[in-house]
């Protein structure tokens, strides 16, 4: 499920998930056709993805519990971009509509 959708007047959205593995989910998204446009999915500029080898990482995924410094940074959110353009977004009823898409496709996954 879709906990927040927030969407930039630069071209970008921060789409944050329930869980992690719906995140990761949601990256075959990739590509697909967003208001005439391939959709681009990423994860933040900060994310670290988890490593395999340790099992602490795997519990918090799992349980959902923040790791302590140094550990690799779980993330329930993913970044997409080349979504809209500044004139989408000029008109509220516009935006809103926006928003509600991009969560019913995300909600998908």
């Amino acid at each position: 499920a879709v906990i927040s959708v927030w969407v930039s007047s630069h071209n970008y959205a921060f789409v944050d998930f329930r869980t992690v593995e719906e995140s990761a989910n949601a990256m075959s998204l990739e590509g697909v056709s967003f208001m005439g446009r391939p959709l681009k999915v990423a994860r933040p500029n900060d994310y670290v993805p988890p490593d395999p080898n340790d099992p602490t990482t795997l519990a918090a995924a799992m349980l959902q519990i923040p790791q302590p410094p140094g550990k690799a940074a779980l993330s329930r959110v993913i970044a997409m971009s080349n979504m809209v353009t500044s004139e989408d977004l000029t008109d509220d009823t516009v935006y809103l509509e926006i928003l509600e898409d991009v969560r019913l496709e995300c909600e998908k996954y």
